[in-house]
């Protein structure tokens, strides 16, 4: 109910008064300080200096007008207002601490779902699932695959890793990796690729295709050769199908370290060039309910430091020797 106050023989409603609370961070020195009986040991508590501690206990007497705690031989013990006033914020803080902790319980206690574009999902994250268990601390993950053309994270998803052009990066996005990108071929395929000189020979022979032609496009284009109106070739859903199709037809297909099987093939699959050309970004992106959740900060930068350090020490793969030649 809303309190009233006279003002010169008219009563005004005193609607949306702020509460007199004193500066929250002075009364949480002050409460350490009293339960724990020491400046010091208030300050470990709470990670901050005895310094600051002792000035904060002091601006909190200003700003109530009366002494809160005294010292003595042995540490601080409270005056009799401040033990009035700390069976209060005692009382208070408990209630705040029980609440949260409510809250925090559900979170904390229900899988972290990870969504991934299929070819990372299957070649890179799943034999590293025994890493980010451990990194968060026995939580349970539930990795599963999304679709690459995403422009919003799904909503039965808490973290969505996809792979972005430069030219479609999603604002808000944390970039992880921004991978090489080169074309392979399977083995048992080499003989027919014997006349390849180099990337404009590929323009006219049939490649393998994931979600589009538009990858080889750009990858062609990046390579300085000239892109013809229509490429030859199957389009897949995913990496692991085009690899698969690279399997079973003579044709190219594009690929990364982070979606070949240990990052560089199985043995069935060689490079053809040796070139450093990148289309894009592996991003990440975070529903907002979990953005400062420290397990989610923790996966973050260890994808970051993990995926780079796959794409700086991944093995060459086996080459077919080609000379390099421009189109």
């Amino acid at each position: 109910m809303a309190r009233r106050r006279s003002t010169g023989g008219a009563e005004t409603a005193d609607w949306g008064r702020e509460p007199a609370l004193p500066p929250l961070n002075l009364v949480r020195s002050f409460e350490a300080a009293c339960r724990l009986g020491s400046m010091r040991r208030a300050a470990k508590a709470i990670g901050i200096s005895h310094c600051v501690v002792s000035r904060n206990v002091r601006y909190l007497e200003d700003w109530m007008g009366v002494p809160l705690l005294r010292a003595g031989p042995r540490g601080v013990s409270p005056t009799a207002d401040g033990a009035a006033l700390y069976e209060t914020v005692r009382t208070a803080f408990g209630l705040i601490a029980a609440a949260t902790d409510e809250l925090r319980a559900p979170r904390r206690g229900r899988p972290l779902r990870i969504g991934a574009v299929a070819g990372l999902a299957s070649k890179w994250l799943t034999p590293r699932l025994s890493q980010i268990e451990a990194l968060l601390d026995g939580r349970d993950v539930r990795l599963g695959t999304i679709d690459p053309g995403r422009a919003a994270i799904p909503p039965d998803v808490d973290i969505a890793i996809t792979y972005a052009t430069f030219d479609r990066l999603p604002p808000g996005a944390t970039r992880l990796i921004s991978p090489r990108v080169f074309p392979v071929i399977s083995k048992r395929w080499m003989a027919g690729f014997a006349d390849i000189g180099g990337p404009a020979d590929l323009a006219g022979r049939a490649l393998v295709h994931e979600e589009s032609r538009e990858q080889w496009q750009l990858w062609l284009a990046a390579a300085g050769t000239a892109v013809p109106r229509r490429l030859a070739g199957p389009i897949l859903s995913d990496a692991t199908l085009a690899y698969d199709a690279a399997e079973a037809l003579p044709a190219v297909v594009l690929a990364t370290h982070f979606t070949l099987p240990n990052g560089a093939g199985d043995g069935r699959l060689v490079e053809l060039f040796d070139t450093d050309i990148r289309l894009g970004w592996y991003v990440l992106t975070v529903s907002d309910d979990l953005r400062r959740e420290p397990a989610v900060i923790a996966f973050i930068d260890w994808m970051t430091g993990e995926m780079t350090a796959t794409e700086s020490a991944g093995r060459v793969m086996e080459r077919l020797q080609l000379p390099l030649r421009a189109g």
